[in-house]
This record gives structure tokens, C-alpha cells and sequence, in this order.
């Protein structure tokens, strides 16, 4: 009986499985539009500045790969720590663009507090 039971719920959710993974994926771009909609511009902003940091993090990474072991252990932790912090912005940006605030604002709090 317990066999029966599993087996007949197992083939409900394999016939079931694909449209209702369809209709999560609709519902969920559908939210995700509609918050690009309401702050597109600060989002474009937010990637603007991403990508201008970005570039200065791949600058300073260059700088530290061509400077010499004695310097460069000097640097590492400075660099670990930027590292660090651009991973816990970026992380903070998707997750705001995504619609998880609560979690934006979590990582804004501890971004916040490794920079002071």
C-alpha cells in the first residue's frame, strides 16, 4: 500500500513537475519586471558605478600582479580586503535587483561596517 501511494504520488508530480515549474518561472520574471520597471533608473546607475569599479579593481589587481613578492606581501591584505568588499557590494546589487531586500539590506550593513 505504501508503494502504491509513493508510486502514484511520484508519477502525479513527474506529470505536473514541468507546468509547474513554468508557472514559477513566469511568476517570477514577471516580478522581477515589474521592480526593473519602478527603478530602472537607480539600477542603471547602480551598474554604471559596478562597472566603473570594476575597472579600477582589474587596474589595481594588474598593479599588484606586476609589483615584486616583497611589496606585493605588504599589499595583500589591502587587496583581500577590497576584494572582499566589491564581492559583498556586488552581492547586495543582485540581490536588490532581484527583489530581496531584506538580504540587500543585511549585506548594505555589513558592507557598511568593513568600511568604516
Amino acid at each position: 500500500m505504501i508503494n502504491d501511494t509513493s508510486n502514484q504520488l511520484v508519477a502525479n508530480a513527474k506529470s505536473v513537475m514541468y507546468e509547474n515549474t513554468l508557472l514559477f518561472r513566469c511568476e517570477e520574471a514577471e516580478i522581477v519586471a515589474r521592480i526593473n520597471q519602478e527603478w530602472f533608473k537607480a539600477f542603471a546607475a547602480s551598474e554604471t558605478m559596478y562597472m566603473m569599479v570594476f575597472e579600477a579593481i582589474k587596474d589595481y589587481s594588474d598593479y599588484v600582479n606586476k609589483i615584486d613578492n616583497k611589496e606585493r606581501e605588504k599589499s595583500i591584505h589591502k587587496y583581500t580586503a577590497l576584494k572582499y568588499i566589491h564581492g559583498r557590494g556586488l552581492q547586495q546589487f543582485f540581490l536588490m535587483k532581484n527583489g530581496f531586500t531584506d538580504g540587500a539590506y543585511s549585506r548594505w550593513r555589513s558592507l557598511y561596517e568593513l568600511n568604516i
